[in-house]
């Protein structure tokens, strides 16, 4: 008997029933039997089940051709397997009519020797399947601990789909929910190849032209069946089998799909709750590391080392920001910390990371024209702009190298660029005189220096502006829709307040480091 199932084959082998056939439509002996049960009444399919074989002496048949065709017709619409017609009681043979309709209808008939009772061609087919259902189960339970032991493999996805294609004997594929084959196994071989490809795209057409829940259908002679795979009801990945088994389709594959499935939700909440506590690992040791008054000692470093980052080895600071403060801005941001992962998992390079309310803020090991290329990428796929600090080699410098990145940011907003990166290495005399000095005596001297104008708004703005259109008059007064003579009449109301000519270049180098320090500040 084949595994996992009863068929019309298996019970007309056994010889102790001395059963014959007398009407063999071709793959007869491949139909599935679920029960067998005698009866004498009239429209019997009701009171059987799908795939049953109907027994029967033909008591009520008897000089009844019709009612023998009938009964056929009756039995092959209702799905049932076969009919088991017994002979010595009312017929000595299978009525010709019986026969003619069931070569008609393409329908099973077997006689059944008046030696052989009823109840034991009824029994042996309970038994039977009681017995196959078992085997079938330890089967399923089998396949089932074999794709959990998936779960200690390095890419556990993979393993299951190799493990779940040696077990279905077809072929196994793994889509994303967007439609990306992340897996596929075929001949032996895991890595799809390019006709796999194209096939794949076929199988997925059809995968999303159906109702997403699990799924069975036939693509030329190949059975195809698919189940979604969800974690929180969220569809994370399709699971495809592909077989030329169609009873393997039937019986097992369903099953064990399934329970593919479930292993894979495992692994895919597991790395989620992994993925959420390295973060937050990453992003307090960050925070530790650049909070002035916390002293990096030994548990510190070893923290760092867990993280497989060594606070002594070369670093930068990069911090990434939408470009722009509407919200609209922010909109592509909302992926960024993974996109930034994927960025540094592609680089190989050790990094802490932690999202702030104004961007994200992170410590990267990693040479500097590749990280360069990386995040650059990074920014144009979100609309974004990012500062990259000096290279820092000790845990003090991580401080500072990370407010070249703040210092880099400020620059990039008040530049007429469309680079969505500045790095410390393109700062100018001004960035990098900035970028040494100490934050609190800078920013006393500066106030000292335009603290005159720190009540006259309009007299400051006309200034920035002057500065910032190369001191032309002209330009000036076009940008604030003034009259030149009514803007050098500003100027020279601020040059009588700060007590300096505008002309004089120590002026001008001191204002222009003043103005770039107060920027910088909160407002």
């Amino acid at each position: 008997m084949n595994a996992g199932r009863l068929t019309l084959g298996d019970l007309l082998a056994e010889d102790q029933f001395n059963l014959r056939m007398v009407v063999a439509p071709r793959g007869w002996e491949r139909r599935n039997v679920t029960g067998a049960h005698g009866t004498e009444i009239a429209h019997p399919v009701r009171w059987l089940g799908s795939n049953w074989v109907m027994l029967t002496t033909g008591m009520r048949l008897q000089r009844k051709p019709d009612a023998q065709r009938e009964l056929v017709s009756e039995l092959k619409t209702g799905g049932i397997a076969a009919l088991g017609f017994g002979t010595g009681i009312s017929f000595e043979h299978v009525p010709r009519a019986v026969m003619e309709q069931a070569l008609a209808c393409d329908f099973p008939v077997f006689e059944i020797p008046l030696s052989t009772p009823f109840n034991q061609v009824s029994s042996f087919a309970a038994s039977s399947l009681a017995n196959s259902d078992f085997l079938l189960l330890r089967r399923l339970l089998s396949m089932q601990n074999y794709l959990m032991d998936s779960l200690q493999a390095p890419s556990p996805e993979e393993e299951i789909v190799r493990r779940l294609a040696s077990s279905l004997d077809g072929v196994i594929a793994l889509f994303l929910a967007n439609g990306q084959l992340e897996a596929l196994y075929r001949r032996r071989e895991l890595h799809a190849q390019p006709r796999d490809t194209a096939w794949a795209a076929d199988v997925w057409r059809e995968v999303q032209a159906r109702t997403p829940t699990f799924q069975r259908f036939t693509m030329g002679d190949t059975m195809i069946i698919s189940t979604p795979v969800s974690v929180n009801e969220s569809i994370r990945y399709w699971l495809v089998a592909a077989t030329h088994r169609r009873e393997t389709a039937n019986l097992l594959a369903r099953s064990v799909l399934e329970a593919a499935g479930r292993v894979l939700a495992v692994v895919v909440t597991a790395r989620r709750i992994t993925t959420t506590q390295e973060q937050a690992e990453r992003a307090y040791l960050l925070e530790q590391l650049i909070d002035p008054d916390t002293g990096i000692d030994d548990r510190l470093r070893q923290h760092a080392a867990a993280l497989e980052l060594d606070v002594g080895a070369p670093a930068r600071g990069v911090i990434v920001q939408p470009r722009g403060t509407e919200p609209q801005s922010k909109v592509g941001f909302e992926s960024a910390m993974k996109r930034f992962e994927q960025l540094c998992a592609r680089l190989h390079a050790p990094y802490l990371a932690a999202e702030r309310e104004d961007g994200l803020y992170a410590i990267v090991q990693a040479p500097i024209d590749q990280l360069i290329d990386r995040v650059r990428e990074l920014c144009m796929q979100m609309g974004a702009i990012a500062g990259i600090g000096r290279s820092a080699d000790s845990p003090e410098q991580l401080r500072v190298t990370l407010s070249d990145a703040q210092l880099a940011l400020k620059e990039l907003g008040q530049r007429d660029t469309h680079s969505p990166i500045l790095c410390f290495e393109d700062f100018d005399i001004a960035d990098w005189l900035l970028s040494v000095s100490s934050p609190e005596h800078v920013t006393e001297k500066a106030m000292d220096m335009i603290g005159p104008l720190a009540d006259k708004p309009m007299l400051y703005e006309t200034l920035r502006c002057y500065m910032s259109h190369d001191m032309d008059v002209g330009k000036t007064a076009r940008v604030l829709h003034l009259h030149p003579n009514s803007l050098r009449y500003r100027l020279a109301k601020t040059e009588a307040l700060l007590g300096c000519p505008l002309h004089r270049p120590s002026t001008i180098a001191n204002l222009y480091l003043a103005m770039r320090v107060d920027a910088t500040l909160p407002r």
